[in-house]
């Protein structure tokens, strides 16, 4: 027993999830992003020194093309020992956005530096559409098993993140270990990304939204550097819900304990003020009597103990007076018997 509601603060191992009122949905969300099409490019240099220097910058993402961060590779035929510059003065841009023009890349490239001739290429890396591609992943999802919902995210301009929620935590699980850097379907060199991310959702009152929303920058300056993050949204005027997702689940249940208590807190100071929203004062006073009957119970135990103590020291006692009555009445029959015998040989002639 954590809390005692009795003094003001609500019990979190008696006011369940019904008690509450508020809906508790703990689940898996399954993330598969992959790249958007995208063009290459080939670079040639002056010197070889200004065609590394490229390419380290490409690759620290200190360039970018229209905001974008590309790769920079030496041309696949070139060889060289690791650690050594290579010879060549061609370098390979590949990752480039579909729109991205020649003017794009040389404005990427600081003065010193452009490059004495720049090819772009025509064809994409692969060619589908969007819609197309994500049949595609929904395909490879579904033959693992079925999904409850489905939310495609592409407000990234370099990839798209197709989210499933999975019916059984255990299929989650599985397209993890079956589709994590899997082959795309429609793209065999691009590579699939999965990544889990267990959430917990809430249905709370407007009053007890307002309560987090004071607590939420300090709870977040703990859990950013966790990498778990709080969302809201509201279903009316009375009530929202909130969204705790968390990168594994044991940084997600150390989140939601703080988040619960939190919560809990809210509950009763506003049952304290008066009816909190959607919990019936009657549940309330149902969880303080069961507070008070396990407080009286333990208070019962404690005092069987006690007398079972008590009754156990009283009993040493009478068995140790006993004893020492047997050894006293022993001890004067043997006196009386030697007496009787003496008697017996003074009489003797």
């Amino acid at each position: 027993m954590r809390i005692n509601a009795l003094s003001g603060i609500v019990l979190a191992d008696i006011l369940t999830e019904k008690t509450l009122n508020f809906p508790i949905v703990q689940r898996v969300r399954v993330s598969c992003s992959w790249l958007r099409p995208a063009r290459s490019a080939t670079l040639e240099f002056d010197s070889q020194s200004t065609a590394w220097h490229v390419k380290q910058s490409f690759n620290a993402a200190a360039y970018k093309v229209g905001g974008r961060k590309v790769r920079a590779e030496w041309p696949s035929g070139d060889q060289h020992q690791p650690g050594e510059r290579p010879s060549a003065r061609t370098l390979v841009l590949k990752g480039l956005p579909a729109t991205a023009l020649d003017r794009d890349i040389d404005a990427a490239i600081p003065k010193g530096s452009k490059p004495r001739h720049l090819s772009l290429d025509k064809d994409l890396d692969y060619d589908i559409s969007l819609p197309q591609a994500e049949a595609r992943i929904k395909s490879m999802l579904l033959k693992i098993g079925p999904v409850a919902r489905w939310k495609l995210l592409t407000n990234s301009d370099s990839c798209v993140k197709l989210l499933a929620w999975f019916t059984h935590e255990s299929h989650a699980q599985e397209a993890l270990s079956l589709l994590h850097h899997a082959p795309l379907p429609f793209h065999p060199s691009g590579k699939l990304s999965v990544m889990l991310s267990p959430e917990v959702k809430y249905r709370v009152s407007s009053q007890t939204y307002d309560a987090v929303c004071a607590k939420r920058p300090a709870l977040e300056s703990i859990w950013k550097k966790d990498g778990v993050n709080l969302g809201f949204w509201s279903e009316s005027t009375r009530y929202w819900h909130l969204t705790l997702v968390g990168k594994n689940g044991r940084v997600l249940a150390r989140s939601k304990a703080m988040l619960e208590q939190v919560l809990f807190g809210e509950l009763v100071s506003q049952e304290a003020r008066g009816p909190a929203m959607g919990i019936p004062r009657m549940l309330l006073k149902q969880a303080q009597s069961l507070f008070s009957e396990e407080q009286e119970s333990s208070g019962d135990e404690s005092k069987k103990t006690e007398g079972s103590t008590k009754t156990e020291g009283s009993t040493k006692r009478k068995r140790s007076t006993k004893r020492k009555r047997s050894t006293k009445r022993k001890g004067r029959g043997a006196r009386t018997t030697i007496q009787k015998s003496e008697k017996v040989q003074g009489g003797q002639p």
